[in-house]
């Protein structure tokens, strides 16, 4: 982790300690997306090409992302986790997933030549959920996170969702119908222990924003 000097003071303080005990419980939308068969790719190509690869398709998305007022959870292999917070913020979410696709699309064809065009998987949920900082005083380290099931089932929506697919829960479908057009998948299981959930799923480019 790189920080500047401005960081490492804080680290130092007594407001650090503090921090380390901050927790709330709010209401967001979380967005998983996830480069699709770049695991598969990362297997057969060098290291270099592959950070290259990741580090230009990261700027694109995490752009993408800012640009609708979300932020950066954390970066987990190739996939972006994204946290939208504030009005409308199911709204934002549903809307990155065109942007970000349409950018990704953009991109320059098979720059290495080595036959891999890029799309992503997506998937969105909204609920409450408890925002922390995570960390360890012993090596003066603290990220900020969101954590909980409503978190959970939007991990488990990406990873149910095919390339230039997205899925989105009941919940984020009631608040944002009116800006998009979905077809309902039915209901499936997403986590053990819990009830079945409703998901809408369709094919991103098939998905229409209506505003």
């Amino acid at each position: 982790m790189y920080v500047d000097d401005s960081v490492l003071n804080f680290m130092n303080s007594r407001e650090f300690e503090s921090a380390l005990v901050d927790t709330e419980t709010i209401e967001a939308s979380v967005c998983f997306i996830d480069i699709c068969s770049f695991t598969k790719l990362s297997e057969s190509q060098s290291a270099d090409k592959i950070v290259d690869l990741l580090n230009g398709y990261f700027e694109v998305i995490v752009r993408e992302i800012i640009e609708k007022d979300g932020y950066i959870d954390k970066f987990i292999g190739d996939t972006v986790m994204a946290v939208f917070r504030g009005d409308d913020h199911q709204q934002r979410a549903v809307q990155s997933y065109k942007a970000v696709r349409s950018a990704i699309n953009k991109l320059p064809d098979d720059r290495y030549g080595i036959g891999f065009m890029p799309t992503v998987a997506i998937g969105i949920n909204s609920g409450d959920m408890v925002a922390e900082n995570i960390s360890s005083a012993q090596l003066k380290r603290l990220d900020y996170a969101v954590i909980g099931a409503n978190v959970n089932m939007a991990q488990h929506l990406e990873a149910s969702a095919g390339p230039d697919q997205i899925h989105i829960s009941h919940s984020v479908y009631q608040s944002t119908k009116g800006i998009i057009e979905a077809e309902s998948s039915g209901f499936f299981p997403l986590i053990q222990g819990l009830d079945h959930v409703k998901v809408f799923k369709g094919q991103i480019h098939r998905i229409k924003l209506l505003i």
